[in-house]
């Protein structure tokens, strides 16, 4: 057996002395081949002698942690403090190279020791820099280099380097599956000689990694662009025709990584006619985003000249095509003052609340199933607008919480619109509302709010149900 594990290291990678470990051979020597073990498994060389319980380290634990790891920071964060702090590192760097970037940026510069954030390299730093992190990305090859090897290659970094590790440095490569460039450098400073267990596992934790930023980087985007789609539609809405005023409020999940699929909308068909849709996308992200555009877009284009069941139908029809729609809720309804009457339909919507005479209903006709469930034919409900002072749709993040029934929180709103003022206008409706079902939860929500004036009932010759 070799007389220490420096030298083992130099046979098993052909490095010359004062530079150990990193070579490409090295790379290649501490992968194992892919039927002869688990992805769990650490390779370690027969030559060497490991204790392991001297590691205060899971990996299997770390590198779930990473791939659950909600941005780019805490990805960092868990593979310094609990990933290269277990392997007895005394201070750690995570550098990330964004796709086509010329520059690294550097996430996480830690003491592990006293748990601080210590002074390093500027927050990014070129790829062509003399450094031996942007080596690194630049080659894809680790370094593993002792306090010669560090004074003989990068003479400027000595004082920097050495101050916070005994022994010397590790740089090794963030590989990311199908990527020919590495996504980082996972680099740790070292008390003592790390040996090929303490190369291995870093190796692992620095693929993790790489992979754990990428899908960072991915959901980032993507909850960017589904925000960006939400902001494009009408965080608030008011239409009027004639004694019909709607007014609707959307609120995103209190959550940024959840972006939901709720939505509304208000359309004035003609001056005796206004039409209010409201819906919720089943799932969250771009997907539902997209689908609830799409949702939108239709309903709006069908509503101009046909009824709710037309439009809940044709919305069907989209949702049949479209998994990213399928399942989705919508209720549609058309205020007809010419008529004097406003009709409904619901796809698996939460049952809206009609207000006559102070008093609040639940109206639970004209319901049939979620969106692209069957071709049956779509139900309308109607009701006579004598009398009625008020509509009230919503989403089920308006009256669902994570503590309580959603009976409950539907039993709470019809306490609420008993005691708001009948003088208020509908957008101040919308807010009590919101305000009273207390704040938005990890679900996003929306309210339309459709008031009738007194004075309509003057021009109705009709007779109240």
């Amino acid at each position: 057996m070799a007389s220490n594990r420096s030298e083992v290291l130099r046979s098993l990678a052909g490095i010359p002395a004062g530079l150990i470990g990193a070579g490409r051979r090295l790379m290649e020597a501490r992968r194992p081949p892919s039927d002869s073990v688990d992805a769990e498994t650490v390779l370690v060389p027969p030559e060497v002698e490991t204790d392991p319980e001297r590691f205060r380290l899971d990996v299997g634990s770390v590198c779930a942690r990473l791939a659950s790891a909600p941005d780019a920071r805490a990805v960092a964060h868990i593979v310094t403090e609990e990933g290269l702090a277990g392997l007895g590192a005394t201070f750690a760097s995570v550098d990330f190279r964004h796709p086509e970037s010329t520059e690294l940026e550097r996430l996480e510069w830690w003491d592990i020791a006293v748990g601080i954030l210590g002074p390093g390299l500027p927050p990014t730093l070129p790829l062509t820099s003399p450094f031996p992190v942007a080596e690194v990305a630049r080659s894809g090859v680790p370094l593993v280099l002792d306090e010669a090897a560090i004074r003989a290659r990068f003479p400027t970094l000595v004082g920097n380097l050495m101050r916070v590790a005994d022994w010397g440095w590790v740089f090794m490569p963030m590989r990311v599956l199908g990527s020919a460039e590495p996504a980082g450098v996972l680099s740790a400073g070292f008390a003592g000689e790390p040996d090929r267990v303490v190369l291995d596992t870093m190796a692992r934790l620095a693929d993790a990694t790489g992979s754990a930023l990428r899908r960072s980087e991915m959901q980032s985007a993507e909850r960017e662009a589904g925000v960006a789609l939400q902001q494009a539609t009408d965080y608030r809405i008011e239409r009027r025709v004639g004694g019909v005023t709607c007014a609707g409020r959307y609120d995103p999940a209190a959550n940024p990584l959840a972006v939901g699929g709720d939505w509304l909308d208000a359309i004035v068909v003609d001056d005796q006619r206004l039409v209010a849709v409201i819906g919720d996308v089943v799932g969250r992200g771009v997907p539902a985003a997209l689908a609830m555009t799409r949702l939108r877009g239709a309903a709006r284009v069908v509503a101009g000249s046909r009824g709710p069941a037309e439009v809940v139908k044709a919305l069907d029809l989209m949702a049949e095509e479209d998994p990213t729609s399928f399942g989705s809720s919508v209720l549609c309804v058309r205020f007809d003052l010419g008529a004097g009457r406003l009709e409904w339909c619901s796809a698996g919507h939460p049952a809206p609340v009609l207000m006559r005479g102070g008093l609040p209903t639940l109206l639970t006709e004209g319901v049939g199933p979620v969106l692209g469930v069957g071709s049956a034919e779509r139900r309308v409900a109607t009701r006579s607008l004598a009398g009625v002072t008020a509509f009230v749709a919503y989403t089920d993040g308006l009256v669902e919480r994570r503590s309580e029934s959603a009976d409950a929180g539907v039993h709470r709103l019809l306490g609420l619109l008993t005691v708001l003022g009948e003088a208020a206008a509908p957008a101040e409706w919308c807010d009590a509302i919101a305000d009273g079902c207390g704040p938005v939860g990890d679900d996003d929500r929306a309210v339309v709010v459709v008031r009738i004036d007194r004075s309509v009932d003057a021009q109705l010759d009709l007779f109240a149900d």
